[in-house]
């Protein structure tokens, strides 16, 4: 059996994901080809966090249980990052914003936009 994965669509100019109002899950950006656009030498990620959500909760495991946080993970050598989501109610508006930190100390902040559906 295979399961389908949601991916990106625009809706507008937004970049949209459909997600479950019950799920917990990860969602990541590459943004290999924004850095090498700034630099072609070679910029990478060096920090990123959540500025903004509205409609969901972004959230972080502790070791223990699952907290609310703005804590964004920074992987494969700078160039992806990630932000774990909850919550949200269908038909409803919801988003999350990270703002990231660049070694070339870039800064720009990236909003996924969540159209949140009961499944």
């Amino acid at each position: 059996m295979t399961a389908k994965i949601s991916t990106y669509y625009l809706v507008g100019n937004k970049l949209t994901i459909d997600r479950d109002a019950d799920a917990r899950l990860d969602y990541s950006m590459n943004m290999s080809k924004w850095l090498e656009a700034a630099d072609p030498a070679g910029d990478t990620l060096q920090s990123a966090e959540v500025v903004e959500q509205v409609g969901v909760h972004t959230v972080a495991f502790d070791g223990t249980a699952w907290t609310p946080s703005t804590a964004v993970e920074v992987f494969d050598s700078g160039r992806k990052w990630r932000v774990w989501v909850s919550g949200g109610t269908a038909g409803e508006p919801a988003s999350v914003t990270v703002r990231f930190t660049t070694a070339g100390r870039r800064v720009d902040d990236r909003t996924i936009h969540f159209k949140v559906v009961g499944r």
